[in-house]
């Protein structure tokens, strides 16, 4: 009877013990998650929006010029797919624009590239050439416009008729060189 006495009493110890762990763990538990659901309360961070502007950073004056010569270098290379596209007028006009209303650095090149370009195959892109002498005679007599960054002056009507005059001359006699003036 005292070892059964003994025993009974040894468990309801641990019966005790077992308790109060418990309760010591359900507080602990308890505290815990009431202080991970509570924000840090010392740091504030601002989530910054992104904008177009702080993800860019301004080119460098050759890298802008690479790419607009690889610009007008891809919108001719898609004369096929223009054209297919019912798109052809709206290209030529694209290019001739991009060659002729805007001065830069590239302005000579961008022009010799379309003549060449246009003497390629002279019998389909005879339009493209014509277009090119309209805009042209069109800034000579004030219609359209030249936009000049400041580093370039804005063109005298001398200069303008000289422009007109080496563009037109240089295709007719391109084309006569190679015998396609008759056409």
């Amino acid at each position: 009877e005292k070892q059964s006495a003994a025993r009974s009493s040894e468990v309801s110890d641990k019966e005790k013990s077992n308790d109060e762990t418990k309760k010591v763990i359900d507080e602990g538990t308890t505290s815990s998650l009431v202080q991970t659901a509570q924000p840090p309360a010392t740091q504030k961070t601002r989530i910054q929006n992104w904008t177009l502007f702080n993800a860019t950073r301004e080119l460098f004056h050759k890298e802008s010029e690479q790419l607009q010569l690889d610009i007008f270098q891809r919108i001719l290379g898609n004369e096929k797919r223009a054209v297919q596209g019912g798109a052809g007028l709206a290209q030529q006009k694209l290019l001739i624009r991009l060659c002729t209303r805007f001065r830069s650095a590239l302005t000579s090149e961008l022009e010799a590239t379309l003549l060449n370009y246009v003497i390629e195959e002279q019998k389909t892109r005879v339009d493209l050439a014509l277009l090119h002498l309209a805009e042209l005679y069109a800034q000579l007599m004030g219609y359209s416009t030249l936009v000049s960054p400041k580093a370039f002056n804005q063109l005298t009507n001398e200069e303008k008729k000289q422009r007109y005059d080496t563009y037109l001359c240089t295709l007719l006699s391109t084309l006569h060189e190679r015998g396609e003036h008759k056409e």
